[in-house]
């Protein structure tokens, strides 16, 4: 493995744009201004080398794009197979603070939960998104935000580690920055929801509540609206709008994705795991003033404590399935975080991993996220299959990397766009108790989708 340290001064938005025509580029978008533990490094990669993605049951594995055999697997499992094989490159211990070196890239999407659980499944599958959709990239170019440097990062498994360098910089000096542009029909915009519909099942959801089957829901609606154009340059005028930690785009293929999450799902460093589970949500406004009142609003309110508080236990129960006895703590609780249109409270939880833990049994151990299920987690998932109308497909599944060290950095997909021909998919949601106000959970919807809106402008 060769890494060189390159002199570029460009945006690494700027720098994914010359690559976002390559077949499954992908760029993992930390967006600058963030704290060192969430927001450091950002990562652009392209032409995968190998390719692990499945659905209902069937992995394909690709080889430079064409694929070479159906396997009827779990596709986690074989990405752990392919990281092992892969592992033993020798890496220069100055760089191994860089966060990825060579592995897998991509999307393991909510609906991967059939492979963990037996779950009703009543939801129509209008989208026909992937379950998992993992590539193999042999090569990567890596900014850090602390002093705006670029790294390229090139495997000797496939090509000459020289000769990769050698192309990406080519790549660099003969690619302009696309600047293209999008449009999208706004008078096409509708939700799979009617407003009272929506209102009606955060009813039926505190009924289960009621009736002892669930003690909180994440319910969510649907956005569609007719796009052409440029899914990038979206993107970038969402990047623009709402720069958030834990953002991505992955394009070149049959769809493109645009995600600008702010939570954090697990990250993996050695054997120190982390979780950072958002709950409770309130506006940000042009007003200092008004903002003080609501960030002491969403600090003090009762509902949203609890409500992150019961999926602080989950995910503590979780981790504990894979984590040394003991090791498993909650180092923050009830944060405010801020953002550019609205408020977080977050909390994380962190634990140390028993030995020879793999990928597979991290992901089943604790996917799909408690934050976007709810709890008791197979129950809630269950409560959500009868009470939406389409699979949720990539929403609330992850997008990441886990790399050849076993390191794993991977997020919740919220606030994100899937474009699949010519049409643009946002699903929003909020978490449903007991005191949920119907109204109230209808208007949070609209406010956490308000950045993915205003990107339309």
């Amino acid at each position: 493995m060769k890494i060189a340290k390159i002199n570029l001064s460009i945006d690494p938005a700027d720098l994914a744009d010359k690559f976002s025509k390559k077949n499954d580029m992908i760029f993992l978008d930390s967006c600058s201004g963030y704290s060192e533990n969430i927001g450091r490094f950002s990562i652009i990669s392209y032409n995968p080398k190998i390719g692990i993605r499945a659905r209902k049951g069937i992995t394909e594995v690709l080889e430079n794009g064409e694929v070479v055999e159906f396997i009827k697997t779990d596709p986690v499992e074989l990405i752990d197979m392919y990281i092992k094989r892969f592992s033993g490159e020798a890496i220069d211990e100055k760089y191994s603070y860089l966060p990825f070196l060579t592995g897998f890239m991509g999307f393991i999407s909510y609906d991967y939960r059939d492979y963990i659980e037996e779950i009703c499944s009543d939801t129509h599958d209008d989208i026909n998104m992937w379950d998992v959709y993992m590539m193999y990239y042999d090569r990567a170019i890596i900014y850090d935000n602390r002093d705006c440097s670029y790294h390229i990062v090139a495997s000797g498994n496939f090509d000459d580690e020289n000769k990769v360098i050698e192309d990406i910089l080519s790549d660099i000096r003969s690619n302009n920055i696309m600047n293209n542009s999008f449009s999208v029909d706004i008078e096409s915009f509708k939700s799979n929801f009617e407003k009272k519909e929506y209102m009606d099942s955060v009813k039926s959801v505190k009924d289960y509540i009621r009736d002892g089957k669930v003690y909180q829901i994440n319910l969510s609606q649907r956005f569609s609206v007719d796009f052409s154009g440029d899914s990038f340059a979206y993107y970038k005028a969402l990047r623009k709008i709402n720069p958030s930690p834990f953002s991505a785009y992955i394009g070149g293929c049959d769809f493109n994705i645009a995600s600008s999450s702010l939570e954090r799902f697990i990250k993996v460093a050695g054997n120190h795991i982390e979780t950072r589970p958002i709950k409770g949500t309130i506006p940000r406004t042009d007003s200092e003033g008004k903002n003080a009142i609501n960030k002491e609003t969403l600090r003090n309110s009762l509902k949203d404590r609890s409500e992150l508080l019961m999926i602080v236990d989950l995910e503590r129960n979780d981790l504990s399935k894979i984590c040394d006895t003991g090791s498993v703590k909650v180092p923050e609780l009830f944060s405010i975080e801020e953002y550019p249109t609205v408020y977080h409270l977050v909390s994380s939880v962190v634990g140390s991993l028993k030995e020879s833990i793999s990928f597979k049994e991290i992901i089943h151990s604790t996917f799909p996220g408690g934050s976007i299920t709810g709890a008791p987690k197979i129950s809630a998932m269950n409560v959500i299959e009868k009470l939406e109308k389409n699979k949720r497909g990539i929403y609330t599944g992850s997008i990441g990397y886990y790399d050849v060290r076993s390191n794993v950095d991977i997020n919740i997909v919220i606030r994100t766009a899937v474009i699949k021909e010519e049409t643009l998919y946002i699903n929003v949601g909020g978490g449903i108790v007991w005191d949920s106000i119907e109204e109230m959970e209808f208007q949070e919807t609209l406010d956490k989708g308000k950045a993915l809106f205003k990107a339309f402008k």
